[in-house]
Parts: C-alpha cells; structure tokens; sequence
C-alpha cells in the first residue's frame, strides 16, 4: 500500500508542491480574487517583488487548503480558509482563479455554481465543518442540499 508521501512524490516528480503551484501561478498569471479575506482581484504581475512569496507562505499557514492535482499540474480553483473549530466555520481567506470574480461585491451565476461545488467537496474533505464564508455574495449554487446565508459582509453556504 502506498503511503501519501509516496503518492505526492510520484505526483510532483519529487518537487515540492507548493514550488510547483507557485511556478504555475506565474506561468499562467493566475488572480487572487480572494487574499487576506477580502476580495481583491490581483493579477499576479499585479503584485510587488516578493509579494508571491508571502501571499504563498500565508495560504500555506491557513487551517484547510485545497489545491487539485492533474499529473503534476495544479488545477485551480485553489482556496485556503481559517477554520475556527467552536463555530464549524471556514472563512476563506485566499481563492485564486484563472479569472476575475466578484468586482463589484457579487459572483457571477456561472462562478456562483462553481463555488458552490467547491464548497461541497470542502465538506467532504472536512467534516468538522458545517459553513464555510466568502467576502462576496454568491447567487444560486449547485451543491448537495447546501443553503445561503447572508452575513458579514459575504455569505455562508452551509453544509446541507
């Protein structure tokens, strides 16, 4: 049986992932719609020297973060949330796209349905978690009997 270590080896070819999430986040000039909690859409070309190197360390430092892996590409969506175990809540703090979302406060109805996937493998992967925040308002969304809730400058979607 093979262990994860083995796997994430074989994955990156013995490259560190987070190397290989930040050269493709250059190579494809990837947005941060979501830094820091709030919505922001920068470009990485956006961002000052070394600005990459710290928004990377502070995604890795979140409580929960989702990265998919196609052969050794990262896919995005990639989204980084502070969890705060007493609530079962995940506030996201970084999502990064290949587009810019939510310019106005609002996801599209398109991105609202991707989020909303998104969230429903987040509680897969993280059953201590009943409601996860993003600092924008989502419109209808495709997930297993998830709910909306407005709140805090944002909304919820709550695990079904």
């Amino acid at each position: 049986m093979w262990k994860s270590e083995n796997i994430k080896a074989v994955i990156t070819g013995g490259t560190p992932q987070i190397q290989l999430l930040k050269a493709y986040i250059q190579e494809k000039n990837l947005n941060f719609i979501i830094a820091r909690g709030k919505c922001v859409n920068r470009c990485r070309q956006d961002l000052a020297s070394g600005e990459l190197d710290v928004l990377l360390d502070e995604f890795a430092a979140c409580g929960a973060a989702m990265v998919s892996w196609n052969g050794r590409q990262p896919s995005p969506p990639f989204l980084a949330a502070d969890l705060d175990p007493e609530t079962r809540t995940a506030r996201v703090a970084f999502l990064m796209d290949l587009t810019r979302e939510a310019e106005k406060g609002e996801a599209s109805p398109f991105y609202s349905k991707i989020m909303g996937a998104l969230s429903t493998q987040f509680f897969a992967a993280r059953p201590d978690m009943d409601r996860i925040w993003f600092p924008f308002i989502l419109q209808d969304t495709v997930g297993r009997g998830a709910a909306r809730q407005a709140a805090d400058q944002g909304m919820f979607i709550i695990r079904g």
